[in-house]
């Protein structure tokens, strides 16, 4: 896998510079934020640049209002971009009970807790529950519900057109749970789409990959969000360091650092629970009685849509 890291513009860079220092920092943001947005609107309107089958997405999701977990997500901005096709999105944020954030500029987890959301240019902020509180791309703007993804209790049955989810649920210890309850808050015939690392070409490399036997104990077995099954496995074979698999190679990776971060897992929700390639999407689809409409690679991910039925 050649992983391309892209140097920014130098003209760009300098501008960015002139105008940091005029305009006051939320609006410098705000505007920084739309100019990227758009810059990857026009970049990606390019086909070849995004995901083979991305039409089958974008067209089903047209003009239709569905619920994102997590996110706002650059990969649907850029390689699947449905954010330019749907009518409306709100969020799911995780609940924080804590305030304080750890900041560590040696180790890029720190920088998360949950009650955060991602911006796309600047990394992760507070959330703020409410409507219209969920800026998801441009000026639009949907509600920010705090829930977790496997408990939505605070939405109606068959709301929602579709739910979409990039790089989570593979932080999910019960991922039939959450799916149980997107399934449940969508309409008959909406969609669910997912994106996972393929672990091959994520610092998950030299862990196995999860089996659908163990996904369906742990439903059985009502595991929790606090679960630290996996902790051993995860601190001992994560490996950030190998640029062959890695995207963004972290040379400051500290293990002992990480286990202390993991062991604190259910209020930074870092760990990857569950190892996944498209074979173990696609069963754990199956588990969940979801129609499987598109399943494939690509770059260090799996991608797949389904329906509800």
């Amino acid at each position: 896998m050649d992983f391309k890291h892209y140097k920014p513009n130098r003209i760009f860079s300098i501008i960015k510079k002139i105008a940091k220092l005029l305009l006051p920092e939320k609006i410098f943001n705000k505007l920084r934020k739309i100019g990227i947005e758009l810059l990857w609107l026009v970049v990606y309107s390019n086909k070849n640049k995004r995901y083979k089958n991305s039409d089958i997405y974008i067209n089903s999701f047209k003009n239709l209002s569905g619920l994102e977990i997590g996110g706002p997500s650059w990969a649907w901005m850029t390689i699947l971009p449905i954010y330019n096709s749907i009518k409306n999105l709100d969020n799911i944020v995780t609940p924080s009970k804590e305030n304080q954030i750890k900041k560590n500029e040696n180790n890029r987890y720190w920088g998360y807790k949950t009650g955060q959301i991602i911006n796309v240019t600047s990394g992760w902020e507070k959330a703020v529950e409410g409507k219209d509180k969920f800026n998801w791309h441009l000026m639009n703007k949907g509600d920010i519900f705090f829930q977790d993804a496997t408990n939505l209790n605070k939405i109606d049955d068959n709301k929602y057109d579709f739910v979409i989810s990039s790089n989570v649920l593979e932080h999910i210890a019960n991922p039939l749970k959450a799916l149980n309850e997107f399934k449940r808050v969508i309409k008959k015939n909406g969609f669910i789409a997912i994106i996972v690392p393929y672990y091959k070409y994520t610092f998950d490399f030299k862990r196995p990959v999860t089996t659908i036997e163990h996904i369906r104990e742990d439903f059985i077995n009502s595991v929790g969000e606090d679960d630290l099954t996996h902790l051993k496995e995860v601190v001992e074979l994560t490996d950030e360091g190998d640029p062959d698999h890695n995207a963004q190679v972290n040379p400051n990776f500290n293990k002992k650092e990480f286990e202390e971060y993991c062991k604190d897992n259910f209020n930074n929700r870092v760990m990857h629970h569950h190892v996944y390639d498209v074979d173990l999407l696609k069963s754990v689809a199956n588990e969940a009685n979801l129609k499987v409409l598109d399943l494939n690679y690509f770059a260090n991910s799996c991608v797949m849509l389904t329906q509800k039925y």
